[in-house]
């Protein structure tokens, strides 16, 4: 039940720590809802812990931000990295005045990799 103004109460302990975070994991739209217990650990939360709902969404959340700069920095060097390539190939075929075949097999690239690339950027 939620509550507002007088009736709200956030000091309240959860019981179902495992059910309460499937919910969370549910209604943020993760598919995954298995390994609870596992994160559960990793946080080292426990069942029988004493923890209020704000203070298990507060871990849930810096968890969250967590896992999005991991997978931010990630693209950052996938599009880096797609970036150098397609600059690269375009300086080659520019300079040496050649198709994009032969600059790709001058530079040990196939063009699928660089049409993959050139998608990226």
């Amino acid at each position: 039940m939620l509550l507002e103004g007088d009736g709200y109460r956030s000091d309240r302990k959860i019981i179902h720590k495992a059910a309460l975070i499937k919910m969370i994991k549910v209604l943020s739209g993760e598919s995954h809802t298995d390994h609870i217990e596992d994160w559960m650990e990793q946080q080292k939360i426990r069942e029988e812990d004493e923890i209020t709902v704000c203070e298990l969404f507060d871990q849930y959340v810096r968890q969250g931000k967590i896992e999005g700069k991991i997978e931010g920095r990630a693209e950052g060097i996938e599009w880096g990295e797609a970036r150098r390539l397609v600059a690269d190939i375009e300086s080659a075929m520019q300079f040496f005045q050649v198709t994009l075949e032969k600059a790709c097999e001058g530079l040990g690239v196939t063009v699928g990799k660089y049409e993959e690339a050139k998608k990226l950027v």
